[in-house]
């Protein structure tokens, strides 16, 4: 490559001396002259050059320079890691560039005239000349130093450096170019969306799912909203094209359209199988399916866009546009002074103060973004936070419009104006500092500048919510309450107008008018400004009132009891104030107030009311007149106001009251019902007894009841409104708000209290206790939060809050410890001044985490579920009221108990109260969520279920319909998705959220009801009927499944207590989810075989849109980097083999399924990747590189589908092959993407692949060895040629390992050199020892063994310490990866000093067994802490493998306690290689194993066996080693010791084998096992013979063999094969007979009578010669297919004889099944073995009679037209019928007369075979 680059620089000589002598006469000044000359010194040896085309024009050869420069830049990014492709890219590169150099001297030669454009376009050529002349020189130094991470990235910015020359060379062409393919992608998206749009509108009518469709249509509004923006965006580029606010314009209106259009396509996805109308279901299918290529056109090209426009931040352009916002409401203030303002028709004042609202948190949440982006020095990211923030602005000045032009009030309009041009003013001041702060991330004072103009616009936004109108009049409200202050803090020394009991009787009314303003507020602040203006205004009334008589009634009390009055005022006060706060809150956006901020007004309201109840208290207890009969009184009226305000959660249950499921609120119900029954009770039988004492609990109680009641009947309308298909459910948020603003607030207290001056030691700590607590709090929230987020922004934003709330609790905890240690007014100073940075830290964390966009969304109830609420909110409040009249009439009886009347009214209410319990009870239970749709849902299904039988039954006559195969392919495929999606929900709700079952029930049944009508059609229009019967039995299998799935989650209900139902519904809903697969992978699998491959494309497109939405932040980058590389080489593979065997439609159907699967696991181990990237930019890059990954994979599908319609098709087989080069190119970008910013850790990945090669390697070298085949190629050489190169290359590797385990704690960079240096030496040490080895000679295998083994342990420890290094990267020093990384470290060491030692011996035959040993052991060792570890095995191995190397285990064995007995140093290496061997392979079979079962006991006695059973050949061989050096009797006893540990291990091993496999175990020795194979494997050769027959040509030539024919072989190993199972079968009949003998069906004793005798004689003699008749058809079909192949044989004789196999193979089978049990397993699987033969041979009897057939098509008769001639020919033809004929009845009495000498009579059966 370097080479190549030389000699292109060298032809570029010409072309610039032109160049250069073009600029020099074109321009006088010095200056350009020295630059000249410079330029020519440092680019004529270079820059390499292409020579100009001549037969295109100027302009064209400028246009596809550019194209050139567009398409290698782009590759040269993606190919980072890749040298030799980047230098290659880079050749490309500088070829363009200098045909673009060329073009611009062209350009300047033709501008003579103009002066000044011939010296720009000569001084662009002179900028991207020079530009490639650095990029050459980067190249160079790349393709010198391959392996230096450090030079290709100076080449990568040397060819970005180029690109940005070649824009501006070019006029900003290159840009151009690619905004106008965004403005191309706009338009179709424009255009698409806008069909997808009168799709869903035509079909309204025939939509069976209402909720889907409402959804579908809310989702189309939203994006009929984008399309102008995007309009506007595409008419501003074409207007004002290299304007860089309409750039920005458009792709921000591009960004903003993909995810609603995203959404829009999945909700019209899962419309269109709830279409009934077919064509408007194609209709909406059809402009989903092209809105989504739209989309993903535009999102491949905006983000390419995005690069190239980059989001620096242009203050300018963003100033303009703010100015512009502010010249608007100039304008909308002089409208309104000359009242000319008017609202838009869907402009309300509720809907705008909303839209205020979110959009003032929505600027604080940017601001706060932008802060964090400016202090990391992020110039792109302030400049996205910037323009985030003028767009949300925008919305602003629109709302403010909105608000002004609804009300009348100028002075409103006017004051709400100027405070929103203030939030301009200050945003205009925050954008002009970011852009010196992003600069100066380091400067503290401008930092601080920067933090004051952030908090002055978030000042000037709260500024503008006070000013909203509802806000007004609750402030207005509080000011007014504030004054109370200063009355209530005195002095009382006035004198009461009023007596006692006036005052008395005035607070009394003034309580109640506030507990019912109370009660009002609450229920308006959810209701809308207009109606809360009214009941602000009186709730100020009332509250006034009531605390005057307050301070009057205090008035007239002693000093001691005037301060227990004036107490409970101000307590009223403060509740009242903080009502007020909360009501203002809940108001500002009534539709999107989350349930905690209603909840908290809710509790308001209680504390208003219980301070009420207080003052109430306080004043009657104070009086010291006060009697028994007052307190039950004042008992009655504070019962009567706490139940009143509980009715509030009874006047609109729109959200939820507590956490009780439907079920809990029943039973809360029920027992409070009981309860107030009671109460009722007592206050009754109190009233007629006087009994004061019980008057005043009973009336408590009832109080308590009544409140109770009315929150559980709160709750319960609740979720029986959302449960109502047609509402909307609450959607979770991302954020705690709650806990945020619970954390914040203790932590502004606990800095607060810090800061008093007279804080003593102990609150000292307290407050550091509280800070550190609520900041880790806060820290967690906001990780959590980060997780959860799909926005890498916010991602970003919340790790880094956490981040700076970390460091500055840190460092207040700091100083706070040194106040406490030494309180000094300095350092206490010094504590307040470091608080600070804490406290504004967390206002920005605050700011930006209470952001709407975190915030969780309500539910939504309509109408039908206000409807379903009634009955149960009605029954409610009757009981409330109910209880009030029967308290308030008990409150009179108590005084005077003999009032008829009273006691009238009493027993009426009474009654009323107990039937409106009974209706509430009864509504509460007859209504629970859920049961009638899963009534009406097990209807439908048992209909469906009808529909499909009556669908099996007509089978062969259904009527097909109009729609392709791939329509209906695609609705089922789209209905099992949603209805998988609709099961899962289906099992969460049926367990606890009742709620949501009725309508995950709904849902599941409009997509089950498509899914059964598209599989019939799809049935129909297929002709396979048993492809038709398989499909229509998996769906009939579906509809009951899901039939009892609905039984099921009725009969569970969402209750929590039915947990033997939810076991029932789990394995339902699993079934299910297994049926539908496999439904699903039939017809896909039905479909890909006629080439319809939608299937697999969709699936890929949803994997794509995935990518955006699943992030998963746990792990390691490092293992998903592993796995995707795994994955996307894999990936590779397949794709080459889909080049290779293009031609091969069955092979090539099946990669596409296979790449298909690959690309799948590749999106899983992406999510994972893209979560835990170090940087946004790589977690972005990857995001891209894998999507268009995916999306060349569908368009090689696509092809590949269509190739299978139109297998001739040279076109479609080069088009293959294009994309096949083109999907592993885009491969090649996601390794280079991984490898970008981890490339020690790739590097690594790359190592541990060789070194597995190696080890590979070395396997197969131990296999040639102990086979004794492994030579020296040299002869002559001795081990002692090779010593000393080992040895030098394994100290080499010492060094190696210890620099690739520093390399862990170094760059990424030393880590990879150190990964492939390592591979290096480790290659060159196998190879030098295979050398080794083989010197040895093949007669020393043992010794060669032995050596090899040694070398490859140290590959084996070097791969782990690879492994282990790679996860260790940039860990701390005492994180645990770096222990295991010492151990694996410790290890290799280890290994190396072995290898050392064995090469040292290897020679000594007296020394060379005790290393043996020792090496076995350590390996044993090793294989044993590795087979310790809790990672899961990748494979699964039947537990048959397992009994097989436990047979290995005992060989193994017997040969150690042979070498053990005999110490013989041959013996003891050939125990030690056999024994390491067996051990591995039992340890990896074993895990394999024990991983099949879900059974952790099963597991862990399977591991803990084989770890055992490993351990004790361990020590078995370690006594071997003692008894070699030390020989003693006590050795040998516990060589037998061992030996029987082993053998107990080995059995322990065979029982869970046994247990692992359950019922299904087989005996590998059981004869029937046995037989079932060799006829299975029987009927597999005669499959294939006959699959072989039917594809040949009969032989022209009788006498003539065809010997290229594999056909001949087939049949003899067919005929093998059944000699096999006839030899098996007679086993099997032995094995029979005996098993029928043990259980008594046999007589085995001489005492038995003689006809049983006789019977079991008969039958044991008839199994057995059926048997022998199966061998002797065998022997027959060998000799008919011997004759066959050496062409003396017939067909027809290959024929009987393959009749007769079957013949005798049924009778044999007959036999078996004479005395054998019913439900036999083994009868039952060699009736299915002996089916299988049957079949078989029809097969190859049906080949060979076609075979016969097209033999006599071609035989050719001539017939002789002469009249003698053709006389004698006829008498010929039948003298020939004749003698056929007596020969066939010659042959038909000798098969008689044998049927006669067999059987002794003629069978009907055979007379009607002799007649036929």
């Amino acid at each position: 490559m370097l080479s190549e680059l030389d000699d292109a620089a060298k032809s570029v000589t010409k072309t610039l001396n032109e160049l250069l002598l073009h600029i020099k006469q074109a321009t006088e000044c010095a200056a350009l002259s020295t630059e000249v000359g410079h330029f020519t010194s440092t680019t004529t040896t270079t820059m390499i050059n292409t020579s100009t085309t001549s037969n295109v024009t100027s302009t064209q050869q400028h246009d596809e320079s550019i194209d050139k420069i567009l398409t290698a830049s782009d590759r040269l990014f993606s190919s980072v890691g890749d040298a030799s492709e980047m230098v290659k890219q880079a050749k490309i590169l500088a070829q363009a560039t200098a045909q673009l150099v060329s073009s611009l001297r062209q350009q300047a030669e033709s501008t003579v005239d103009d002066t000044n454009q011939q010296k720009k376009l000569l001084s662009a050529a002179k900028m991207l000349a020079d530009a490639t002349a650095k990029m050459v020189e980067a190249a160079k130094g790349c393709a010198t130093k391959p392996n230096d991470t450090q030079l290709q990235y100076c080449l990568k910015k040397a060819a970005e450096e180029l690109r940005s020359a070649t824009n501006v060379a070019s006029s900003n062409n290159v840009k151009r170019k690619v905004l106008k393919r965004v403005e191309q992608c706009a338009k179709n998206c424009a255009s698409s969306a806008t069909q997808c749009i009168a799709a869903t509108q035509g079909s309204a009518q025939s939509n069976k799912n209402a909720q889907s469709h409402q959804q579908l249509v809310e989702q189309c509004k939203q994006v009929a909203d984008l399309i102008p923006k995007l309009v506007q965006g595409i008419r501003g580029v074409i207007v004002k094209p290299d304007s860089f606010s309409s750039q920005i314009n458009l792709l921000n209106a591009c960004d903003d359209f993909i995810g609603p259009a995203t959404r829009l396509t999945t909700l019209a996805k899962a419309a269109v199988p709830t279409i009934q109308d077919q064509s408007q279901a194609l209709h909406l299918n059809n402009s989903s399916k092209q809105l989504t290529q739209s989309i993903m056109d535009l999102r491949s090209c905006l983000t390419r866009a995005q690069e190239l426009c980059g989001a620096a931040l242009d203050v300018e352009t963003i100033i303009e546009s703010i100015d512009l916002l502010d010249k608007e409401l100039i304008d909308i203030k002089k409208q309104a002074k000359d009242g000319k303002l008017r609202p838009k028709p869907e402009e309300t004042i509720d809907t705008s103060s909303a839209q205020l609202c979110s959009m003032c948190k929505q600027v604080g949440s940017t601001v706060s973004q932008l802060l964090n982006a400016v202090a990391q020095g992020d110039e792109n990211c302030t400049g996205i936070c910037a323009r985030d923030a003028v767009n949300t602005l925008k919305t602003l000045t629109n709302s403010i419009r909105g608000i002004a032009a609804s009300s009348s009030d100028y002075r409103m309009q006017e004051t709400i104006i100027n405070s929103s041009r203030e939030v301009l003013e200050k945003s205009t001041k925050l954008v002009k500092e970011a852009k010196k702060a992003v600069h100066s991330p380091q400067d503290t004072e401008i930092q601080t500048k920067l933090a004051e103009i952030a908090k002055e616009v978030q000042s000037a936004l709260n500024a503008c919510l006070s000013n909203m109108p509802s806000q007004r009049y609750i402030d207005d409200a509080l000011k007014q309450m504030s004054e109370y202050v200063y009355a209530l803090a005195g002095p009382y020394n006035r004198k009461p107008s009023r007596t006692y009991d006036d005052v008395q009787t005035h607070i009394s009314r003034a309580a109640a008018d506030l507990n019912n303003a109370t009660t009002e507020l609450v229920v308006s602040a959810r209701s809308g400004t207009n109606a809360l203006q009214q009941i602000t205004q009186r709730f100020s009334r009332a509250f006034s009132e009531f605390i005057d008589n307050g301070i009057d009634l205090a008035g007239h009390q002693e000093d001691e009891k005037r301060s227990k009055v004036i107490s409970s005022l101000k307590q009223v006060h403060t509740s009242s104030s903080a009502l007020l706060e909360r009501a203002k809150s809940a108001s500002i956006d009534t539709t999107t107030t989350s349930t905690s901020t209603k909840n908290q007004l809710t509790t308001a309201a209680k504390a208003v009311t219980e301070s009420i109840n207080d003052v109430i208290s306080v004043c009657l207890t104070v009086d010291v007149n006060t009697a028994q009969s007052s307190m039950g009184r004042l008992e009655c009226d504070n019962a009567i106001r706490e139940m009143q305000t509980s009715k509030t959660v009874l006047q609109n249950p729109v959200t939820p009251v507590t956490d009780y499921t439907y079920f809990e609120a029943l039973d809360h119900v029920v027992d409070y019902s009981k309860h107030l029954g009671s109460a009722m009770t007592n206050i009754a039988s109190a009233v007629k007894n006087t009994n004061h004492q019980l008057f005043s609990r009973a009336v408590r109680d009832a109080s308590t009841a009544v409140c109770g009641l009315s929150e559980a009947s709160g709750q319960a309308a609740y979720l029986i409104g959302v449960s109502d298909s047609s509402s909307t459910k609450e959607k979770s948020s991302i954020v705690d708000q709650q806990l945020f603003q619970r954390s914040v607030n203790s932590i502004r207290q606990a800095c607060n209290d810090l800061s008093n001056s007279t804080i003593d030691k102990n609150e000292i700590l307290s407050c550091a206790t509280t800070i550190a607590k609520n900041t880790s709090t806060l820290c967690n929230a906001a990780r959590d939060a980060s997780s959860r987020t799909t926005n890498a922004l916010a991602r970003r934003s919340f790790v880094q809050s956490a981040k700076d709330v970390a460091n500055a609790t840190a460092n207040l905890v700091r100083t706070i410890k040194i106040l406490d240690s030494s309180y000094t007014h300095e350092h206490h100073r010094e504590c307040i001044e470091t608080s600070r940075p804490l406290l504004q830290s967390i206002d920005e964390l605050y700011t930006y985490a209470m952001s709407k966009e975190f915030s969780s969304i309500p539910a939504s109830i309509s109408n039908a579920g206000r409807q379903l609420q009634e009955p149960i909110v009605s029954s409610a409040r009757n009981v409330v009221d109910g209880a009030c009249n029967i308290v308030e009439c008990s409150k009179t009886l108590i005084m005077n108990s003999k009032e008829p009347s009273q006691w009238q009214q009493l027993a009426t209410h009474t009654k009323t109260v107990s039937e409106s319990i009974k209706r509430l009870a009864t509504s509460v239970k007859e209504m629970a969520p859920g049961s009638r749709e899963c009534e009406k849902a097990i209807e439908e299904l048992r209909i469906l279920f009808h529909d499909v039988d009556k669908a099996m039954m007509n089978i062969g006559s259904l009527p097909k319909t109009d729609k392709s195969l791939q329509f209906h392919q695609e609705q089922i495929s789209s209905s099992s998705h949603f209805m998988s999606e609709y099961i899962e929900d289906i099992r969460r709700s049926s367990k606890r959220e009742s709620e949501r079952l009725g309508s995950c029930v709904t849902q599941f049944t409009t997509y089950i009801e498509p899914l059964v009508r598209n599989t019939i059609d799809y049935v129909s229009r297929i002709t396979n009927s048993r492809q038709q019967t398989t499909i229509l039995e998996q769906l009939k299998s579906v509809v009951e499944t899901g039939l009892q799935l609905l039984i099921s989650a009725k009969e569970s209900s969402g209750n929590v207590k039915n947990v033997q139902w939810h076991k029932v519904v789990d394995e339902n809903s699993s079934q299910m989810i297994s049926l539908l697969k496999e439904l699903v992978h039939t017809i896909e699998e039905n479909s890909s075989s006629i080439g319809i491959m939608s299937g697999l494309c969709e699936n890929i497109r949803k994997l794509i849109h995935t990518i955006d939405s699943n992030v998963i932040t746990d792990g390691l980058f490092q293992d998903y980097q592993t796995r995707m590389v795994e994955i996307v080489r894999q990936m590779a593979r397949t794709t080459q083999d889909i080049l290779t065997k293009s031609s091969n439609h069955e092979d090539v159907k099946y990669l596409a399924s296979q790449l298909t699967k690959e690309y799948n696991e590749l999106i899983r181990a992406t999510y994972g990747a893209i979560g835990t990237a170090s940087t946004t930019e790589l977690a972005s890059r990857i995001k891209r590189v894998v999507s268009e990954l995916g999306e060349a994979c569908i368009e090689l599908i696509q092809k590949i589908g269509q190739l299978q319609q139109n297998p001739h098709d040279q076109t479609l087989k080069r088009e293959i092959q294009d994309l096949c080069q083109k999907v592993i190119e885009k491969i090649s970008y996601v390794l280079a993407a991984l490898q970008a910013s981890a490339r020690g850790t790739q590097a690594c990945i790359n190592a541990a692949s060789t070194v597995s090669g190696i080890i590979a390697d070395l396997d197969t070298t131990i296999l040639f060895a102990t086979a004794g085949t492994l030579n020296s190629e040299r002869d002559g050489e001795t081990f002692a040629d090779h010593r000393e190169a080992i040895l030098k290359t394994a100290k080499a590797l010492v060094e190696d390992t210890k620099t690739l385990v520093a390399g862990a704690a170094s760059s990424q960079e030393q880590l990879a050199s150190a990964a492939q240096a390592a591979v290096r030496t480790i290659t060159k040490l196998a190879e030098v020892v295979k050398l080794g080895a083989a010197s040895l000679g093949a007669e020393d295998g043992e010794a060669q063994v032995l050596l090899i083994n040694s070398v490859k342990d140290v590959a084996q420890a070097l791969n782990n310490l690879i492994s282990v290094t790679k996860s260790a990267s940039g860990k701390d020093i005492n994180d645990p990866e770096m222990q295991k990384l010492k151990e694996s470290a410790k290890v290799m060491v280890t290994n190396v000093t072995s290898l050392l030692k064995t090469v040292k011996t290897v020679e000594d035959e007296a020394s060379r067994g005790t290393n043996a040993l020792e090496a076995a052991i350590e390996a044993i060792a090793q294989e044993i802490r590795a087979f310790s570890s809790a990672q899961p095995p990748s494979l699964r191995s039947p537990p048959e493998e397992l009994i097989r190397v436990t047979k290995q285990i005992t060989i193994a064995t017997s040969k150690a306690m042979s070498a053990g007995q005999s110490c013989r140093q041959d013996e003891i290496i050939a125990a030690a290689n056999m024994g390491r061997k067996s051990i591995s392979d039992l340890l990896f079979v074993c895990k394999c194993s024990a991983y099949t079962t879900e059974q952790q006991d099963l597991r862990q006695r399977t591991l803990e066996s084989g770890k055992n059973c490993a351990k004790h050949y361990k020590e078995l061989l370690e006594t071997i080693h003692i008894l070699i050096q030390k020989p003693s009797n006590e050795a040998k006893q516990k060589l037998l010791v061992y030996l029987r540990s082993v053998t107990q291990s080995t059995q322990d091993l065979v029982h869970c084998a046994e247990q692992l496999k359950g019922s299904d175990w087989i005996d590998p020795d059981d004869p029937t096992y046995i037989a079932e194979s060799e006829l299975l494997l029987a009927a597999q050769s005669i499959e294939a013979a006959a699959k072989k027959l039917s594809y040949l040509k009969p032989r022209r030539k009788p006498k003539e063999i065809n010997e290229n024919l594999n056909f001949d072989e087939q049949i003899l190993e067919a005929a093998k094969s059944i000699m096999n199972a006839a030899s098996a079968l007679i086993k099997g009949a032995t094995a029979a007979q005996k098993e029928l003998v043990s259980q008594g069906k046999l007589s085995n004793a001489s005492g038995m009578r003689v006809t049983n005798q006789d019977e079991d004689g008969q039958w044991s003699q008839g199994l057995i010669s059926a048997a022998r008749y199966v061998a002797v058809a065998c022997h027959s079909l060998c000799d008919a297919a011997n004759g066959l192949v050496q062409g003396h044989g017939t067909e027809e004789k290959l024929i009987s004889a393959a009749k007769q196999v079957s013949s005798n193979t049924a009778a044999l089978l007959v036999a078996c099944k004479v005395k054998a049990d019913f439900m036999s397993q083994s009868m039952a699987r060699l009736q299915n073995a002996g089916n299988a033969v049957k079949r078989a041979t029809d097969a190859l009897v049906r080949s060979s009679q076609q075979a016969v057939e097209m033999q006599e098509e071609e035989k050719y008769l001539e017939v002789s037209m002469r009249f003698v001639p053709g006389i004698a020919q006829e008498i010929k033809a039948k003298e020939i019928i004749l003698t056929k004929e007596r020969e066939l009845d010659e042959a038909r009495n000798r098969l008689k007369a044998l049927h006669l000498a067999k059987y002794g009579h003629v069978d009907k059966n055979n007379e009607s075979y002799q007649s036929s």
